[in-house]
C-alpha cells in the first residue's frame, strides 16, 4: 500500500514539475518575444516616437532619482513611493515638453542599455565603458538631436532585439550575438535616415507649394491692381 502511495505522490510531483517547466517555457517565450518587439519598434520608429519614449523612460528615471532621499533619511514607504512618484511624473512631463531634455533622456537610457549589455558579455569593466558613452551620447543628442537620437535608438533597439532573438533561438556563440546586433542597428539607422529624409522632402514639397500659390497670389493681386490703374 505504501508503494503505491509513494508511485502516485511521484507521480503527481512528475506532473507538477512538467506544468512548471512548461510555464516558465512560456513565460520566456513572451518575455523574449516583447523584447524582441520592443526592439523593432525602437529601430523602425526611434525618433518618430521618442516624445513617448521619453515620457516613459524619463518616468522610470525620475522614479530611480526619487528613490535617492530613502537611502539618506529614514522615510516611510508610502512617503518614498509619493516621493518617486511624483518625481517620475515631473521627470515624464519635462522629458515632452522640452525636447533637448527628452532627447537627452532617451540617449542617455539607450547608453545604458548599452552598458548593461558589455557587462553581461564582457564583465564589469566594460560596463564603466557604457555609462562614459551613455553620458557623452546623451550630452550630444541635446546639442545635435536627430541625427544622435537615430544611431542610440537603433542601438538600443538592437540590444533589445539580439537579446530577444538569442533567448528564442537558443544560440550560445557570442560572435553570432554581435553579427546579429550589429545587423539590426544598421537596419535601424538606415530605416530611420530613410523616413526622416523622406519627411524632409515632403515638408519642403508642401513649403514650395505654399510659396507657389502665395506667388500666384501675388501676382493676381498686382493684376487686380494694374486693371484699376488702367481704369483710373
Amino acid at each position: 500500500m505504501n508503494g503505491i502511495l509513494e508511485q502516485l505522490y511521484d507521480l503527481q510531483y512528475m506532473q507538477v514539475m512538467v506544468t512548471f517547466g512548461e510555464s516558465i517555457d512560456n513565460i520566456a517565450l513572451i518575455a523574449n518575444s516583447v523584447l524582441l518587439i520592443s526592439g523593432l519598434l525602437f529601430c523602425i520608429l526611434g525618433l518618430k516616437f521618442v516624445k513617448g519614449w521619453s515620457a516613459i523612460e524619463g518616468f522610470f528615471v525620475g522614479v530611480s532619482l526619487g528613490y535617492i532621499p530613502a537611502l539618506f533619511v529614514d522615510l516611510q514607504l508610502f512617503a518614498t513611493l509619493i516621493i518617486m512618484g511624483v518625481v517620475g511624473i515631473l521627470f515624464a512631463i519635462l522629458s515632452v515638453v522640452l525636447s533637448r531634455f527628452g532627447m537627452f533622456i532617451v540617449s542617455l537610457m539607450a547608453g545604458l542599455t548599452l552598458g548593461v549589455y558589455l557587462f553581461v558579455m564582457l564583465g564589469g569593466v566594460a560596463v564603466i565603458v557604457g555609462v562614459i558613452f551613455a553620458f557623452i551620447a546623451a550630452i550630444l543628442a541635446a546639442i545635435l538631436k536627430g541625427p544622435i537620437v537615430i544611431v542610440m535608438t537603433s542601438l538600443q533597439g538592437a540590444i533589445l532585439c539580439a537579446t530577444g532573438v538569442h533567448g528564442l533561438v537558443g544560440y550560445s556563440n557570442r560572435l553570432i550575438d554581435v553579427a546579429v546586433l550589429v545587423a539590426f542597428a544598421i537596419l535601424g539607422i538606415l530605416l530611420q535616415f530613410m523616413m526622416k529624409s523622406k519627411e524632409i522632402k515632403t515638408k519642403e514639397i508642401q513649403k514650395a507649394e505654399e510659396l507657389r500659390v502665395d506667388h500666384s497670389k501675388e501676382i493676381e493681386v498686382e493684376m487686380a491692381r494694374s486693371i484699376l490703374d488702367d481704369d483710373e
